[in-house]
């Protein structure tokens, strides 16, 4: 018992004595708690506070405030009013339904669309509509031509929410809205490249017309108006330095006509590819000298000869391996000329000769040879009939019809002054034929001279002999005489 009851308890008494006539004692004086008592409280209730301090301030304590928060909340919504309230909802996208339908008609809605609405529910329903949980949904399926159409949609809650527990309350369109078709179309379109890279040193890029593209067109589709403002797609190859021929799958970017990049996603078109193959040809080149191989004859020999060209190099381009190689060799080589075939002043035409693995860079594709002699000669015809068979087949004579042959010789005029017909030496070969006939033989020409060979010589020309080959019959002879053997002079 405190010692407030004790004093309560003290009151009462006296006022029951005064009632009964007892006489009223001296209240005693109530006892002063002791010191000892005073620290044992104060122990107590410091316990007392550390305790809920620690309680408090624990993980446990305040995930359990939450809760119980939390659970108040929602005992507050799903117990409260069960009055409907209306609310106001913006900018909820609309969904198309049949669209497929419009494509197959060649036509197309233009943009994203909205609507507001306004719904009314109690509010234990109405807290979960918002414009991500309502979906609005037109079907645009009757749609047949193009321009702005009008058509209805439907406002359908979340799942778990039926629709006879909200209420929607449209605008002044009612539950309708205006959209812009259009007409959609596809078109075929030319693939081209273009190349605005660099090659390094001692090589050289192609041209735009160089690129080797597959597929070279490709077909685009999407709204006519903005399909008809495409001319080209153009693949781009930028790289510098380049050292090979570039081969790959490479993106393209669509082109107006007045060479203006368009941007695929905001013209709203589709393309059939994503990527084209491309080679653009990046090729090793050198510039190689021309010649003209000689052989002396004639009574000249190559130090007496000057050769007029029309192109002295040519620029060669190809693999680094092929253009190497014929670097290495060190030049061209047109032609091999037989100086005992030509004359002085003459112009020979020749083509380049390049192997499959080279191309001609410089587009020189022949070469004209003008050739000169250095020193004045003479061309004179001497006729011979020192005519000879050689290699006559067994069991055959021969018998020249071709008795003279004009021979062409060249050289300083005092040296062909001084060469007669002894000097010239005309050989057949009979091998050939080998049978018994009258043939028309190629004749080989020789100048005997003692001195000065190499400034006096035949002029190469088809120089031909008839022969008739005949059956060797032995002319009878007295009895023990030997039969005398065909000879090959004619």
């Amino acid at each position: 018992m405190t010692e407030q009851d004790k004093a309560k308890r003290a009151v009462r008494q006296m006022q029951a004595q005064q009632q009964s006539g007892v006489p009223q004692q001296t209240a005693k004086e109530p006892s002063q708690p002791s010191p000892e008592g005073d620290r044992n409280r104060e122990g107590v209730l410091k316990k007392l506070r550390d305790t809920i301090k620690r309680i408090t301030s624990s993980n446990i304590f305040l995930i359990l405030v939450s809760l119980v928060i939390s659970f108040s909340l929602w005992l507050y919504y799903t117990s409260g009013s069960t009055e409907p309230e209306s609310k106001t909802i913006d900018s909820i996208p609309v969904t198309f339904a049949g669209t497929d339908v419009l494509e197959e008609r060649n036509l197309r809605i233009q943009g994203d669309y909205t609507v507001s609405i306004t719904v009314r529910a109690v509010p234990s329903i109405l807290s979960n509509l918002d414009r991500n949980t309502l979906t609005v949904t037109a079907n645009v399926s009757g749609i047949t031509t193009d321009g702005t159409q009008t058509v209805a949609y439907i406002v359908s809650p979340p799942s778990g929410i039926s629709r006879d527990d909200v209420s929607v309350e449209y605008g002044i369109n009612g539950s309708s809205l205006r959209v812009d078709v259009a007409r959609t179309s596809s078109r075929e379109i030319e693939v081209v490249g273009r190349f605005t890279g660099s090659a390094a040193e001692g090589y050289l890029a192609g041209v735009d017309s160089d690129f080797v593209i597959y597929p070279n067109k490709i077909t685009v589709s999407g709204i006519l108006e903005n399909v008809n403002q495409i001319r080209y797609a153009v693949v781009t190859i930028s790289d510098t330095e380049l050292t090979d021929t570039v081969t790959g799958d490479f993106p393209f970017q669509l082109e107006s006509p007045a060479g203006d990049v368009l941007d695929m996603d905001a013209l709203g078109v589709v393309a059939s590819e994503d990527t084209v193959n491309v080679t653009f040809p990046v090729q090793a080149v050198a510039q190689i000298p021309l010649t003209v191989n000689l052989i002396d004859g004639g009574g000249l020999t190559a130090d007496k000869v000057e050769l007029e060209m029309s192109a002295t190099s040519i620029t060669v381009g190809g693999s680094r391996d092929a253009v190497e190689a014929i670097k290495a060799s060190g030049a061209i080589t047109l032609a091999t000329v037989d100086l005992a075939a030509v004359s002085d002043g003459d112009v020979l035409t020749y083509p380049v000769p390049l192997s499959d693995e080279l191309n001609n860079v410089s587009g020189v594709r022949e070469v004209t040879v003008a050739i000169h002699f250095k020193e004045q000669l003479e061309t004179r015809t001497f006729s011979s009939s020192n005519i000879s068979c050689i290699n006559v087949p067994e069991g055959l004579v021969p018998n020249l019809i071709t008795q003279v042959v004009d021979v062409q010789i060249r050289g300083p005029a005092e040296i062909l002054d001084r060469i007669s017909e002894e000097n010239i030496l005309i050989s057949v070969d009979c091998s050939d034929p080998g049978l018994v006939g009258m043939y028309s033989i190629s004749a080989t020409v020789q100048l005997h001279i003692p001195e000065n060979r190499d400034v006096v010589g035949v002029l190469t020309a088809d120089y031909r002999v008839t022969v008739e080959l005949t059956q060797y019959v032995p002319e009878p002879s007295p009895e023990g005489a030997e039969e005398p053997s065909p000879t090959a002079e004619g």
